[in-house]
C-alpha cells in the first residue's frame, strides 16, 4: 500500500488514501471498508475520477486481476470485460 498517495487532513490531521477520498467525493457517499477502488490503468499515482473503478469487494478486484492476466497471456474470454464487470455490478466513476 505505500505506492498510494496518502495525505493529511489539516482540521483533524488524520491520514488517508488519496484515490478512495476522490471515489467518495465522486460518488457523493463514504465508501463502505470492504469497497476497493482500482486504478484501471494500474498507475497508482494516477487518482483521475476516470482512471478510478468502484468494486463491491476485494473477491470482485482479485477476479477483475485475474481476467486482465489471463487477456494478457492471449485467452479468449465468453464475454468482453466491459459485459463481466456489469455482471459483477462494478461501477466506473464518471463526470
Amino acid at each position: 500500500m505505500s505506492d498510494y498517495k496518502r495525505r493529511t487532513d489539516p482540521r483533524t490531521g488524520k491520514r488517508f488514501l488519496a484515490h478512495r477520498a476522490i471515489a467518495e467525493w465522486h460518488l457523493g457517499r463514504p465508501l463502505e471498508p470492504d469497497e476497493i477502488v482500482h486504478h484501471v490503468n494500474e498507475d497508482k499515482g494516477d487518482d483521475h475520477p476516470l482512471n478510478l473503478q468502484m468494486l463491491p469487494s476485494a473477491r470482485v478486484h482479485a477476479l477483475l486481476h485475474w481476467y486482465l492476466r489471463r487477456e494478457a497471456q492471449g485467452v479468449q474470454h465468453l464475454w468482453p470485460l466491459e459485459v463481466w464487470l456489469e455482471v459483477l455490478s462494478v461501477k466506473r466513476l464518471e463526470t
